[in-house]
């Protein structure tokens, strides 16, 4: 099984620093481009299967690739970024994440999601997979997780610190019963 991890184009509440969740926000014009441009990069890849948040900023991007292919895009909820709650529409420095820090697991941002509820739908997600070579459009915490997950570690051993770029390619292969990371966090179709 081959799967193929890309986080969305741009988005301003990206560049503005911003909680996005699950609050649905279009890609900008740079964002549009940058999907434009991975689209173009995965031209001659073949995917059995396409997936993608259905937020629209993971959709747009989905699109932008989808038009190489002949696959329908198959929307998942379970590929949606964690919900944040009261945080979203927040500065990202204007908050204090100290309290969410203390239990990352399971403490949870006001009327939002904990990390593990997040992490439990991704595995779900990753659970439900059949095909054999898999195209996920998602977002940055959640590819994040699916990372953490196709690696297969420990929850306690989850780390903040992956940070995928806009539009950045992830790729895992698996090899007996694991699966080994083939590409990484590349933005190479961007310069």
């Amino acid at each position: 099984m081959r799967i193929t991890l890309v986080r969305h184009g741009e988005t301003n509440a990206n560049i503005q620093g911003i909680v996005q969740g699950k609050m649905d926000i279009e890609l900008n014009e740079t964002g549009i481009n940058q999907a434009k441009k991975v689209g173009e990069r995965l031209k001659n890849e073949k995917f059995d299967t396409i997936y993608a948040s259905d937020l629209k900023r993971a959709a747009k991007t989905a699109e932008e690739i989808a038009k190489f292919h002949s696959n329908s895009i198959n929307y998942d909820a379970r590929l949606r970024e964690r919900d944040f709650g009261d945080y979203e529409s927040k500065k990202i420095n204007d908050i204090n994440w100290n309290y969410l820090k203390e239990n990352l697991m399971n403490n949870r941002p006001p009327n939002g999601e904990t990390l593990r509820e997040h992490i439990e739908r991704a595995q779900e997600f990753i659970s439900s997979l059949s095909s054999k070579s898999n195209l996920v459009i998602s977002h940055g915490g959640t590819i994040r997780i699916l990372i953490h997950l196709l690696q297969n570690k420990k929850l306690e051993d989850f780390s903040l610190k992956v940070v995928p770029k806009n539009t950045s390619i992830y790729i895992f292969e698996k090899k007996g019963s694991k699966f080994e990371i083939v590409l990484e966090n590349c933005i190479k179709h961007l310069s």
